[in-house]
């Protein structure tokens, strides 16, 4: 998901054949999700 995040690309895009939605699902907002929150908490305690 970093070099996703770095390249400004959605993991459908990517991955279409694990994300076959074709398109910004549920599953993968969610993964975005945990995803951001993890990151920007890393952020803080660093």
């Amino acid at each position: 998901m970093t070099l996703c995040d770095l390249r400004g690309k959605l993991l459908f895009e990517v991955s279409p054949s694990e994300f076959p939605a074709g398109g910004l699902g549920e599953t993968e907002m969610m993964l975005w999700e945990l995803y951001y929150r993890d990151k920007n908490e890393r952020s803080d305690n660093g």
